[in-house]
């Protein structure tokens, strides 16, 4: 479904991707991993439209992206959920308000659609009025993942969507996003620096070093035969894999 070809980005003099190059098949689970600074949430911007590349091109079903409109129908194919959630909800919305959104941008917003969004994240209608304040960081995120699940996504990017939650937390969002992969018939483009979580989720992986990927391979192959010297010390970096298995 989706291409990236030769995608660069500068800012000013630095060049911060260098002719990336990967494709998403649909269903398909693929992690972008890498520290800090790497270039991995620009890639998701430029696939969002929130950053224009400096060159390149982004393909979705075989159209380019950059040629979108910013209310292209298209666009609610692609939907992205970041990485703070917090700062991803009004303060001033509700639960409701926040979910029907979307929905109302592309169409009508029923009671009965927001009540099933806040199910399906294993939440209920007694949030409906609750604003972020009233809620834990998890809470948000699941109302975050309903928001973006609201215009039935083809492709969900999921920008450090856990890294604001602590381990047990962590554990149970795993799961959801699990369900909600088979359930939702959507594919992801997961994006971490924790190998752990990344292991645990996704069937493919990309490593990304200074604006370049550097390998391209199965989960398993990336914890059992690592290939280059920056994936090595990414797993180094992470001596024990928790168990998200529970």
């Amino acid at each position: 479904m989706l291409q990236v070809k030769n995608l660069q980005k500068a800012y000013r003099s630095k060049q911060v991707l260098h002719a990336i190059d990967f494709a998403i098949a649909q269903g398909e689970i693929v992690g972008l991993i890498g520290m800090s600074g790497s270039g991995k949430s620009t890639i998701a911007k430029c696939i969002m439209g929130l950053d224009k590349p400096s060159g390149g091109d982004i393909l979705w079903n075989d159209q380019s992206l950059l040629k979108w409109s910013a209310r292209s129908s298209w666009r609610q194919d692609i939907q992205i959920v970041f990485q703070d959630p917090r700062t991803s909800l009004n303060p001033r919305w509700t639960v409701r308000r926040s979910i029907a959104e979307p929905l109302r941008n592309y169409g009508s917003a029923t009671e009965a659609r927001i009540v099933q969004l806040l199910l399906e994240v294993g939440l209920d209608e007694r949030y409906l009025n609750r604003y972020p304040d009233e809620l834990s960081t998890g809470q948000c995120q699941r109302v975050c993942i309903a928001r973006a699940l609201a215009l039935k996504p083809k492709l969900l990017i999921l920008d450090e969507p856990l890294s604001a939650l602590d381990v047990s937390i962590q554990a149970q969002m795993l799961v959801l996003l699990k369900q909600l992969h088979l359930s939702q018939q959507v594919s992801y483009l997961f994006i971490s620096h924790d190998i752990a979580v990344v292991s645990e989720l996704c069937e493919r992986v990309l490593v990304i070093e200074k604006g370049t990927i550097v390998e391209d391979t199965t989960a398993i192959r990336l914890i059992s035969e690592p290939k280059h010297a920056y994936t090595r010390k990414l797993l180094a970096d992470t001596p024990t894999f928790p168990q998200f298995n529970q």
